[in-house]
């Protein structure tokens, strides 16, 4: 007997210990963060609302076993059964413990359902009203946000309660003889009770799920708009009315079977809610539409049809979109280029896969460092503002080789990044190549304005494993020629684990004994978990949608990470749903900053609107008001990507707010596509700095153009504005429809039209080096547009042979002396800037700078624009000067590109020796080059 209830009371234990330790390590997660407050009160929302739809299911799920328990046992001892001999399980049903099992197993699973709608009850409990109605019911959209989810979920627990406990029933009764299933089934009077009482509140509450469903059509799904038609507000709405009714008259006759205990009256309530819900409830209503509505469409779902575009155009924002007229004219001058100078300046040729790219082959610096994402920004760059892209120099061990992939290495040693790269988004070298702001490790910055003082990045995009900090083993900090930084975290970030009870804990938690036998742990170690800052957010606000783009900032001289946050819904009434969470509604309303050495996080309250404000009723310590933040990392707050794209996608219909143009999709508008690479893809929005018609300014902004369905002239563009008192205001520029105004894919037409152009790109193709047409660019200038679009090379892409290495980091001295290497790269192609086309008015070239495109379509001296103050990064304006030399600094020139030549070669074979060496000579050369120069 004892061993029968060992296994299971050790697995209890297992279970129980784990529960316990998720539940310890999370509350010091939280604690570390001072979201302690946040931790508590959602696990009392958790607890209470297990607790109550726990007792729900305890009451129906408990009463019906005990009821059936009492005829079973009774059918058992009386050999009522109609097996022959013991069937499995008749034991379990001969004991009242048996019962006492199958009831705990059921409500802990019904409990659990019913604590994962904590959400749920939370926001019913804080909600509040949205100050507008419903236009059918006339009910407030908060009821229909708040509290018809709740209504909706409870109403279907119970049903679901009463199914589950029929079927456990059924089985029992079918087990004890109680149904008997031979030629016909046959049913015993109390069993007929017992289901007759299940049938009826099955029934009743199927009519308050019906009375619910009523409300349910103003997201109904018509032919040409969302929300309640004509049909469902004149017939449905009665047809559902008339089940209701249906079904509490069959429920009750149901119950009173209870006396008579028939079989007849159960198979009618069955049949009158399949009936009921199958068939009546769809065919009235499709008969009407087909006779009624159908012949007179546009006359009949007018005013629904209103409600729908009033209501989305609310629940997306897209109510507060300013159209202005564009003039889209072309007679831009050489004096307009120069009266629009930032605008030139920051005319964006980089691409983010070309740059991003380019970051990981000459910024990698070791190959397990990884650029995961380029993003876009501005900066005030010695008093001159600036758009650049950035992307953070993260760690990744997984990209290290086999053999240096140990528990040291990957928890206590390689636990951070390193500062970041980059890059103006216009300048270019001779090589093709960006130039850099912000390179190299440590860091060197081309500006005071952006210094860092602090570049360790231990938070991430793509940091997900644990590290454990402030330990006996110093951390690699960053490669060196003459050998590796180490350094020991000084931060506050992470969870305290000096402490026995909290090596257990994480230990468990983690499935890691090291983390108790490590003899580098100290008693003011800390661990590093949920380093993912996506992940990180979400797990302290899970109610929360969350931007795909999380971007770096630097700002005084530490890393940040934005993210965008938005609060949605898909129960606003009469809202067009999209996407594949069918979303109705949506704000971004938080803007969450991570600390990148930290991991301090901040939740920032962006806007007042009716979640944003249930959530903070929900947990008060949980956001801060946006106007705490640094007034540095507000300059940096941009309009999130993900939105606007959803904006602009439901705008693309919705800017027709007169019926009759919007039921016939008469004015339909589309996002272009444009040719990147070599293939047809849809257009994203860009960011770019530009002065906006009757602004006295250039602005940060995002913007995307907009043809007529089916066909690829530009009929206008969205734009979202970034800055100061402006963020998030958005306009859109309508361009004359009496004149043809190109858009993106004639513009690329053109492009191939023009023989000098198509001609060359095919010859560099032929040559072995594949052609990247980059992104094409429409850049609003005074009332006009300047058309960009780069054109890059690089070398066809060819398999590299895996490499062999030595055994790295046999121990703790070993490991610290040397960084360990990974054993193949992925490509050692790097896209070359070559040239730049330009189009304005009826004219396309293609020049070797943007300076020269521009000279040539204005005039000359118009790329002048381009040229920095002096002290500003060069930018990519004409060819470098020509300058006078003897032939000793031609030679020295050449001994510096073969030492050049030589540590590229080196670091390709992953021989960091060989490439210090070369190193060392080329910074030689270079001084004797510039002392040649000099004289």
């Amino acid at each position: 007997m004892q061993r029968k209830f060992l296994i299971p009371v050790v697995f209890a234990l297992v279970l129980g210990l784990g529960w316990v330790s998720s539940y310890y390590t999370d509350w010091l997660w939280f604690s570390s963060l001072d979201y302690q407050g946040v931790f508590w009160g959602t696990l009392k929302a958790r607890f209470f609302s297990g607790v109550f739809y726990g007792l729900f299911a305890a009451v129906i799920v408990g009463l019906n076993l005990l009821f059936v328990s009492k005829f079973t046992r009774q059918a058992l001892e009386a050999g009522g059964t109609p097996f022959e001999g013991e069937f499995p399980g008749e034991g379990l049903l001969r004991s009242p413990i048996g019962y006492v099992l199958i009831g705990a197993v059921l409500v802990l699973i019904l409990g659990n359902v019913g604590s994962s709608q904590w959400p749920t009850v939370l926001r019913y409990w804080h909600g509040g009203d949205f100050g507008a109605s419903d236009p059918i019911f006339g009910k407030e959209v908060g009821f229909y946000v708040f509290d018809l989810p709740l209504y909706q979920f409870t109403i279907g627990f119970l049903i679901a309660c009463v199914v589950v406990s029929a079927i456990a029933s059924a089985v029992i009764y079918i087990a004890a003889g109680g149904i008997r299933i031979q030629e016909r089934i046959q049913l015993m009077p109390r069993p007929v009770a017992h289901l007759s009482v299940l049938g009826g509140l099955f029934l009743l509450f199927s009519a308050v799920n019906y009375r619910l469903k009523i409300y349910d059509l103003l997201y109904s799904q018509n032919n040409v708009f969302f929300g309640a038609g004509y049909v469902d507000v004149n017939v449905q709405v009665w047809v559902y009315w008339f089940l209701v009714a249906a079904f509490v008259v069959t429920g009750v006759m149901v119950l009173r079977n209870v006396k008579t205990r028939e079989a007849r009256p159960l198979i009618m309530g069955l049949g009158v809610f399949l009936v009921g819900a199958i068939g009546l409830g769809n065919i009235p209503g499709a008969i009407i539409q087909k006779v009624a509505v159908d012949p007179t469409e546009l006359e009949r779902e007018a005013p629904y049809i209103k409600h729908n575009i009033d209501v989305t155009r609310q629940a997306y924002a897209l109510d507060r979109v300013v159209e202005k007229p564009f003039a889209a004219s072309e007679n831009l001058t050489a004096a307009d280029i120069e009266a629009n100078p930032l605008t030139i300046r920051n005319v964006r040729i980089w691409d983010q896969p070309p740059m991003a790219q380019t970051f990981q082959q000459v910024q990698e610096i070791r190959p397990y460092y990884i650029f995961p994402n380029v993003d876009v920004g501005r900066y005030t760059i010695d008093g001159v503002y600036s758009q650049v892209m950035l992307s953070g120099r993260e760690l990744d061990t997984n990209r290290l080789p086999a053999q240096a992939r140990n528990w040291v290495n990957e928890k206590l040693q390689y636990t951070h990044g390193y500062g970041v790269a980059m890059s103006p988004v216009t300048t270019v070298t001779p090589e093709g190549l960006p130039e850099f702001l912000i390179k190299d490790l440590p860091p060197v910055s081309s500006s005071k304005d952006l210094e860092i003082t602090q570049p360790g990045i231990y938070y991430g995009e793509r940091t997900y494993g644990n590290v454990i900090v402030k330990t006996g083993a110093e951390e690699f900090d960053y490669p060196r020629l003459d050998g590796n930084a180490f350094t020991t975290y000084e931060g506050t970030g992470g969870v305290p684990i000096g402490s026995l009870i909290q090596q257990l804990a994480f230990a468990v938690r983690m499935m890691d004994v090291n983390l108790l036998l490590s003899t580098y742990i100290k008693s003011d170690s800390r661990i590093m978990f949920r380093r993912q800052i996506v992940q990180r957010a979400r797990e302290i606000a899970p109610f929360l949608f969350f931007d795909s783009d999380p971007y770096m900032v630097v700002s005084e001289g530490r890393l940040f990470w934005i993210l965008d946050a938005y609060t949605s819904t898909n129960m606003y009434p009469y809202s067009t749903r999209m996407g594949r969470s069918q979303i109705n509604y949506i704000r971004n309303s938080v803007k969450i900053v991570v600390d990148a050495y930290n991991g301090a996080i901040t939740f920032y309250q962006a806007e007042q609107e009716p979640l944003v404000n249930t959530y903070a009723a929900m947990f008060p310590t949980l956001f801060t008001p946006l106007s705490e933040m640094s007034a540095d990392l507000r300059t940096h707050l941009r309009y999130p990507v993900d939105l606007f794209r959803i904006q602009a996608t439901m705008y693309k219909s919705y800017h027709m707010q007169d019926v009759q143009l919007f039921y016939n999709q008469e004015d339909l508008w589309e996002i272009p596509n444009e040719i990147y690479s070599d293939r047809p893809q849809m257009m994203e929005p860009y960011y770019i700095i530009v002065k906006l018609p009757g602004e006295d300014r250039e602005e940060f902004l995002l913007m995307v153009p907009f043809t007529p369905a089916k066909k690829d002239n530009m009929i206008g563009w969205l734009a979202a504005r970034c800055d100061g008192e402006n963020y998030g205001d958005l306009l859109v520029y309508t361009l004359p429809k009496e004149k043809l105004i190109f858009g993106p894919m004639q513009l690329e037409a053109r492009i191939d039209q023009q023989p000098d152009i198509s001609s060359q790109l095919t010859l560099w193709g032929q040559r072995g080096s594949e052609v990247i047409r980059g992104n094409l660019l429409a850049i609003p200038i005074e009332s006009s547009f300047l058309y960009v679009e780069p054109i890059y090379l690089q070398a066809r892409q060819e398999s590299e042979p895996q490499q062999q290495f030595g055994q790295e980091g046999g121990g703790q001295q070993q490991q610290q002396q040397q960084a360990p290497q990974r054993p193949n790269r992925q490509s050692t192609a790097i896209p070359e800037l070559k040239q730049v086309i330009v189009a304005y008015g009826g004219q396309v070239i293609m020049r070797d700078t943007f300076e020269d495109a521009l000279n040539d379509l204005f005039g000359s001296g118009a790329g002048r624009t381009l040229v920095q103050e002096e002290g500003g990064a060069q930018p990519a304006s004409g060819m470098p000067q020509v300058i006078q030399v003897d032939q000793t600094a031609v030679q020295l020139a050449n001994e510096a590109d073969r030492q050049y030549q030589l540590v590229r070669e080196s670091m390709q074979k992953w021989d960091w020796s060989k490439a210090g060496d070369a190193m060392k000579a080329l910074e030689k050369s270079i001084q004797e080059l510039k002392t040649s120069l000099e004289k």
